[in-house]
């Protein structure tokens, strides 16, 4: 037994009991004693250790440090339990589980394990759909992980917050907690699969920011670095974000090369989460062929299911529920994409990923023209409005307000149809022409004119 140790949880012990040196030492021992303990310059015998276990009326197993350990080691079983829970996709027992063993943890002796619980807890929340919540527990893992000097798993979690705020729309803060993790880095961790990720992680931001020229050449430098030496994970987020970028570039044949190599990797890897999500990309980007290779995105989004079915979350199943709607819209079943248009919403519900639910709603919408349901259409078309007004402006952003803009010029609908296009141009960093002002006045103007006739 350490006489330090030994000591502070005497102290701890008596002040829990809320009594004084002189109260805990009375008929026991002197108080000089007393202090000494817990200063930790003396320790006591056996007997003396009975004796104040009983005056602080607690098990003198508990004072010796045994019933401690014992509660330590049913924390880590239950941790296990969580863990395993995790693991097999019971999210709600694993995030429950966690949460009450940081309850009863009280911040612990063991900033490590804090680090562990909250790091759990918030991939947990995450998978449930519980964004903002995930957010936080995430935040504080990272704080616990620096604590206990986890260099590594600090910048994993700063790579998930950085998602976490990529997907809600902002790209800014995204960005900017990439940029902070990449100075932090030290030489040696240059080469690890974690800083892939960041790079990668850096690579899809540009992209969604509209950046292609920057999102290319850090593709190149990342590609460089990480040959066919490194770890198969760390080589397929690169490539994965590399095709991005390349498709931007309108090099549709270059991104497809890159994402099927990702994807291999992943597999290689036995990444199925991974595979399943860069699977349902790669269908995307069949469908962006001219003409649109229905069959070869409809065999990846069948085997993106599959991989999907234990290990995605409820976001990933969105998206896949989305880009399946699109395949079998451009297969001409209508009534098919509406319902996985539909459930695609229903799944992003909680969500904060405004550009996914606007996505599915504009999915949705134009199934519902396709089956001459223009009216039904127009509550799909204004959602798609406001999920996209309440984002940062991007590129991607602007691609959502041209296609907005597009269905509402193909239903004549001239003045929003103008004010989507004027979105689509600010958000790609282009100032509207003036021309484009006077066409919505008259446009404007000649639909009240008509219905003042009527």
């Amino acid at each position: 037994m350490e006489i330090t140790s030994f000591g502070a949880r005497l102290r701890q012990l008596r002040l829990r009991a809320e009594l004084t040196q002189p109260e805990l030492a009375e008929g026991i021992s002197s108080v000089s004693l007393i202090s000494l303990i817990e200063a930790g310059k003396r320790q006591p015998n056996e007997a003396m250790i009975e004796k104040l276990a009983l005056r602080l009326k607690i098990p003198a197993d508990e004072l010796r440090g045994g019933a401690r350990e014992s509660e330590n080691q049913s924390r880590r079983l239950n941790f296990i339990f969580a863990e395993m829970a995790f693991k097999n996709g019971d999210f709600a027992t694993s995030e429950a589980a966690s949460g009450k063993l940081i309850e009863s943890a009280p911040a612990l002796e063991n900033p490590e394990f804090s680090y562990q619980l909250h790091a759990l807890r918030g991939k947990s929340l995450e998978s449930l759909g519980r964004i903002e919540d995930a957010r936080q527990e995430i935040e504080l893992a990272i704080n616990f992980a620096n604590e206990s000097g986890l260099e590594l798993e600090k910048l994993e979690l700063t790579i998930d917050l950085s998602r976490y705020a990529k997907e809600s729309g902002d790209f800014v803060t995204a960005l900017e907690l990439i940029e902070s993790a990449q100075k932090s880095v030290p030489t040696q961790l240059q080469q690890s699969a974690t800083y892939a990720r960041l790079l990668s992680s850096a690579i899809a931001i540009h992209y969604l920011r509209g950046d292609y020229i920057r999102a290319s050449d850090l593709s190149a430098s990342a590609l460089e670095i990480f040959n066919d030496q490194t770890d198969p994970r760390a080589r397929a987020s690169i490539l994965w974000n590399a095709s991005l970028a390349a498709d931007a570039n309108q090099d549709t044949r270059t991104a497809l090369i890159m994402a099927q190599r990702a994807a291999s990797l992943f597999a290689e890897a036995d990444d199925a989460r991974a595979e399943g999500r860069l699977r349902f990309t790669i269908a995307w980007l069949f469908t962006r062929q001219t003409p649109p290779d229905i069959e070869a995105a409809r065999v990846q989004l069948i085997r993106s299911e599959k991989l999907l079915q234990d290990s995605g979350t409820e976001i990933d199943k969105a998206k896949f529920d989305s880009e399946l709607s699109r395949v079998e819209w451009l297969a001409g079943n209508y009534e098919k994409a509406l319902e996985l248009a539909n459930n695609s919403l229903i799944r992003l519900d909680s969500s904060e990923d405004r550009l996914q639910r606007a996505e599915s709603y504009l999915l949705a919408a134009r199934a519902q023209i396709s089956l001459g349901r223009e009216i039904e259409s127009s509550m799909n078309l204004v959602a798609a409005r406001n999920s996209l007004s309440q984002m940062e402006p991007s590129r991607q952003n602007a691609l959502a307000w041209r296609e907005l803009g597009d269905i509402y010029s193909m239903l004549n609908h001239l003045p929003e149809a103008i004010n989507a296009y004027r979105e689509a141009l600010h958000d790609a960093g282009v100032p509207a022409s003036p021309i484009a002002f006077e066409i919505l006045k008259k446009s404007e103007e000649l639909l009240q004119h008509g219905f003042s006739q009527e």
